[in-house]
């Protein structure tokens, strides 16, 4: 190998490198304490969700569609943590992604009777506000004073989130 191009491999790597801890910076800014946005949410049942309700609640934000096989599979899960968690200091939402027909989402969650709220974003203004989540689930963990804590891309570990759920909610506010 001829040393030019030893050398600019050598630039490409640190090149490559600096770009992933800029982007592993960012978002870890972005989840650590960012605060969650300040919108209203239009709810299958026909109200509406203000996050402002959300001060002094440790809320669970999950984005999910009816086409994601993974969304479906952990919402029994949800439902079940949400049942055990369920008080005045715990709030969940679902947050239904733009592309999925809103009578799709209101048969989903009868069927399944989902015990927490589920929210239409029929214009992704959601999804934005919480900086444009596109992939799903994307859980979003809120505590008491509106920060995100926690923002899982993927199936989430709900061991762990619960117990991060409860000791949010065990810590003083």
């Amino acid at each position: 190998m001829n040393l030019r191009f030893l050398l600019n491999l050598k630039g490409q790597l640190i090149t490559a490198v600096a770009a992933c801890l800029l982007i592993g910076l960012a978002v870890f800014m972005f989840t650590q304490n960012s605060r969650a946005p300040m919108l209203r949410m239009a709810l299958i049942d026909g109200q509406v969700e203000d996050s402002a309700q959300w001060q002094g609640k440790v809320v669970v934000v999950n984005f999910w569609a009816t086409s994601c096989p993974t969304c479906v599979h952990e919402m029994p899960a949800l439902s079940a943590l949400f049942e055990r968690q369920h008080g005045p200091d715990f709030q969940m939402v679902a947050v239904a992604m733009a592309y999925d027909a809103p009578a799709r989402v209101r048969h989903f969650a009868a069927a399944r009777a989902l015990p927490f709220k589920v929210a239409l974003d029929a214009r992704g203004e959601i999804a934005a506000g919480f900086g444009d989540v596109a992939l799903t689930p994307t859980t979003l963990l809120i505590d008491r004073n509106g920060r995100i804590v926690e923002r899982i891309s993927g199936a989430p570990d709900l061991k762990r989130l619960e117990a991060k759920i409860q000791a949010l909610i065990a810590a003083p506010v």
